[in-house]
């Protein structure tokens, strides 16, 4: 029986890499393989999806699998609203530190065509950008719930946070010699009290929380 042909992920990786940035991501999977010299079957079976294998060949680390995405669902209620916020938007900003320089030289390339963006994030998920802010609305709108936050639009608060958080890294990056001293981790801290007073008082923040 033949043994299964055996590669080392990075060459592959790097010359998916060099296709997707010649080609732009709607380079077709036979292209793609050719280049990388295995085969089609060969390239799902590593890497799944076309959409992780752009992500990782990229340096595009998946948003999907990002710890604090994943814990969402189970922070509400839990800890106090205000150090919630502060994780996932610090967590936020971290991952948005390390991706905006990618994206930068992707679409610098000139092959970046938003027609073809949108045929590799069309799946049930949905592009990152909305994938995130679900996420968040759904966070805020169960703090709601329960009673930590005030009467307030989940998915504008999210759509808030989120604007802040990306502006903060965007300028930190473009604009380095006109941002402020602020770190990420400070800039998180003042959204979060931001969020957190947002149409609640002291007191009634308190509600609900467990150690």
């Amino acid at each position: 029986m033949a043994r299964p042909r055996k590669y080392d992920d990075e060459p592959v990786l790097e010359s998916l890499r060099a296709t997707f940035l010649e080609l732009g991501p709607g380079a077709s999977s036979q292209e793609l393989a050719s280049r990388a010299g295995v085969s089609e079957g060969t390239l799902f079976k590593r890497f799944g999806t076309k959409r992780r294998l752009f992500a990782q060949a990229m340096r595009l680390p998946p948003i999907e699998e990002q710890v604090w995405v994943t814990s969402m669902t189970t922070r509400p209620g839990r800890g106090s609203l205000e150090s919630n916020v502060t994780e996932l938007a610090t967590s936020f900003m971290t991952y948005l530190d390390e991706v905006i320089p990618v994206m930068s030289m992707i679409m610098a390339s000139g092959k970046m065509r938003p027609a073809d963006l949108r045929a590799l994030y069309a799946d049930d998920e949905g592009p990152p950008p909305s994938l995130v802010r679900d996420r968040f609305a759904e966070y805020f709108a169960a703090e709601r719930a329960l009673g930590r936050l005030g009467d307030v639009d989940a998915r504008t608060l999210a759509d808030f946070l989120l604007g802040a958080c990306f502006k903060h890294v965007h300028v930190r990056h473009h604009f380095g010699d006109f941002a402020e001293s602020e770190t990420i981790e400070q800039a998180a801290r003042r959204f979060a009290r931001a969020v957190a007073g947002w149409g609640t008082s002291t007191a009634e923040r308190k509600i609900g929380a467990t150690p």
